[in-house]
């Protein structure tokens, strides 16, 4: 005992300090990790910050009036609130004076507001170094007068020059860097502790074992002294001749005999058993392991009725002399019962076990039943699930809980449901999944939950690998665009030298102005190419109709024309550039509506889905132009390429649009939004058909 205990007390040992290494080691790879996605955020969002809007800024007070000022003040607000771990988002530049501030994404007013031309008294190293290199770079955690935290600095350079003209800055919350590190690290701790745990348990559970086994012993003597009072049909008889020592009461009222009639006499002298041949397989059981269990028997009542019974009997000694304890347990009703029921679930199993999907039930979060396809799923066997927590295919307690509140709300509230989670295999690999469920008795939920479960793995694979192809598509465009704007530049340059040289030979200068109207061309169909490439490039999401016109709104210059959005709490599935199609379609009022005093925007339900109706007071548009306008080379001198461009965003999910204006009294664009892509949300909130 002294060798075992020293055993596994040294494993123990081995097994903290091994977990110490690896918790040590992935909190390491985890921060890393979390300051490269850090500054991959911060860069992207660079790319859509005017480095001329900076330049245009003077870095003092009198920026609260400029409309540029305003303009990046909007736009680090909703860099911030696009990601939630963000604290804050801002851009510094460098004068003679220090570090100062030129703009963040604190509300005026707010204590943590940083004014144009404050100066930031608490730059470090890594702030001058990146001004100093031009290049980007990760710090933290570092202190200043507002917290302590993890940064990310790009330079936002100048197109032309490439020379920076600030930089843009994000700070996460150290505590919370902190905590998702622990959080993420937190598998490892649990499955340090849990095989700790299995190898202290295994420690002691040989010394437990004798003291069961004596416990054991005087729970068989307790036994013997409850013998006449167990409800089972308990008999005791003598080995060599199976004839009746004692019985109990059970035994005498079941069976329809008096004490008298059975004791002294044997098996045969009763006609216990009717089928000989059971008696036989006793008999050899007995004589091969010495005892008998669970067997099922037929016994023959006094009044000849027979009775289902499930027999075990084992050997015990009574005054030293070697015995039988039988005991028999009337099942007759429930075999009927069970007969009826088998039967019933015989049809059922065979159409669950052949289910192209994972079919269960759960009772209790424990499973009851799995089908073939489960294991397949999770690499259990049905002997592996059966019985134990459905916490087993969980990688974390908290995605575990998350799906039973998820689950039970919506079975509380609509009588099933669905959820999309993920179910962590045998091996360990991760799978992503739909659990649908409904009660077994939806009066009682603690009854059970029958679930299904859906393998969409192979599918969210595809899905994440196309996002991917298409953001690495979208930086080569960018690159490509940014090499060919470069040389259309060098073009128009050597373009106007040549002028200049041919001064005084008309043909030549016809020629010349030719090719710079080609370039002019090129650096258009460039220019088109940075709206187009972010298409599709992430994911649909439920967008507020009326937040994103707002937004898109917010980029165009009204003027005198009064706007109406009559949105309520509507709700739609689109691109995320739906802010760019709604701002193309007030530009392309204001550009071509002529004189265009208002515009209103409002909504109508229909059997199909929801329209939306953008209207203005203009020209309108001709009856032959209202398909061409949504043409490529139509309207191409607003922002976002004219209607085309808006038509694009719409349609990947679905959304169409028409102009059904009439000539002379305004536009009217029609966007259809079929059911299924509107809800509406807030109180009173009511789901699209």
């Amino acid at each position: 005992m002294t060798r075992n205990i020293r055993w596994w007390q040294i494993i123990a040992v081995i097994i903290i300090i091994a977990g110490v290494v690896l918790t040590a080691w992935t909190a390491q790879q985890l921060d890393q990790q979390m300051r490269k996605d850090l500054l991959t955020k911060t860069r992207i969002a660079v790319e859509s910050i005017d480095p001329a809007m900076i330049e245009s800024l003077n870095g003092s007070p009198s920026d609260l009036g400029s409309t540029d000022y305003q303009q990046l003040k909007a736009q680090m607000v909703r860099l911030r609130a696009a990601d939630p771990s963000i604290r804050f988002a801002y851009l510094i530049g460098q004068r003679p004076e220090g570090i100062i501030f030129y703009v963040d994404s604190e509300p005026e007013g707010s204590w943590a507001n940083s004014p144009p031309g404050q100066v930031y008294n608490e730059v470090t190293p890594v702030i001058l170094s990146a001004f100093s290199d031009q290049t980007e770079m990760t710090e933290g955690p570092v202190s200043d007068r507002w917290g302590t935290w993890m940064s990310a600095l790009v330079p936002v350079s100048d197109k032309k020059t490439g020379q920076s003209v600030a930089l843009y800055g994000t700070d996460v919350d150290a505590r919370y860097w902190n905590y998702t590190i622990a959080r993420d690290s937190a598998t490892i701790v649990t499955t340090t502790l849990l095989i700790l745990l299995l190898v202290v348990t295994f420690g002691l559970t040989q010394r437990r074992n004798i003291r069961e086994q004596r416990r054991l012993k005087a729970s068989e003597d307790k036994f013997s002294s409850a013998f006449h009072t167990n409800p089972a049909l308990m008999a005791v008889s003598s080995i060599e001749e199976g004839r009746f020592l004692d019985v109990n009461q059970s035994f005498l009222k079941t069976l329809g005999y008096s004490r008298e009639e059975v004791i002294g006499r044997t098996l045969s002298d009763l006609g216990l058993y009717p089928d000989p041949a059971q008696w036989e397989v006793i008999q050899g059981q007995l004589a091969a392991t010495g005892q008998v269990r669970d067997l099922d028997v037929k016994v023959t009542r006094k009044d000849h009725e027979v009775l289902d019974g499930l027999f075990s009997a084992t050997v015990i000694e009574v005054a030293g002399t070697p015995c039988l304890l039988t005991v028999i347990l009337d099942i007759t009703d429930r075999k009927k019962a069970v007969d009826a029921l088998q039967e019933s679930e015989s049809q059922l199993s065979s159409i669950i076990r052949v289910a192209p999907i994972g079919i269960g039930v759960v009772s209790n979060r424990v499973f009851r039943t799995v089908n073939d396809r489960i294991c397949q799923m999770t690499g259990y066997t049905a002997e592996e699930l059966i019985g134990n927590s459905s916490a087993l295919l969980y990688a974390s307690q908290e995605e575990f809980e998350y799906v039973g509140r998820e689950k039970y709300g919506q079975i509380t509230q609509k009588g099933s449901g669905s959820v999309g989670t993920r179910w962590q295999r045998k091996d360990g690999t991760i799978i992503d999944i739909i659990l649908s469920s409904s009660p077994v008795d939806p009066s009682d939920l603690s009854v059970g939950v029958t679930f299904t479960a859906l393998d969409i793995t192979d599918r969210k694979l595809a899905e994440d690998t196309l996002l991917k192809v298409n953001q690495k598509l979208n930086v080569l465009s960018q690159l490509t665009r940014r090499e060919l704007t470069n040389e259309i530049f060098v073009l128009n340059s050597y373009l106007e030298l040549a002028i200049q040289e041919a001064r005084g030979q008309e043909g030549i200068i016809v020629n010349i102005q030719k090719c710079e109207q080609a370039a002019r061309s090129i650096n258009e169909i460039a220019e088109f190419t940075r709206d187009y490439q972010d298409l599709g490039a992430k994911p649909p999401a439920w967008q507020n109709v009326k937040m994103t016109l707002l937004f898109g709104l917010s980029h165009v210059s009204m003027g005198n024309v009064l706007h109406s959005i009559e949105m309520e709490n509507l709700e739609i599935f689109a691109d995320p550039l739906l802010e760019k199609a709604s701002q193309g379609l007030f530009e392309n009022s204001l550009a071509h509506g002529g004189n265009v005093t208002q515009i209103r925007v409002w909504h109508r339900t229909t059997p199909e889905g929801v329209v939306l109706f953008f209207e203005d007071d203009g020209i309108g548009v001709p009856h032959e132009k209202k398909e061409r306008i949504f043409l490529h080379r139509e309207g191409t001198g607003t922002m976002v390429r004219g209607l085309f461009f808006t038509r694009e965003i719409l349609s990947i999910t679905g959304l169409t649009i028409r102009e059904t204006g009439e000539p002379g009294k305004g536009a009217r664009f029609e966007v259809t939004v079929p059911n299924g892509m509107y809800r509406y949300s807030g109180d009173g909130a009511r789901e699209g058909h």
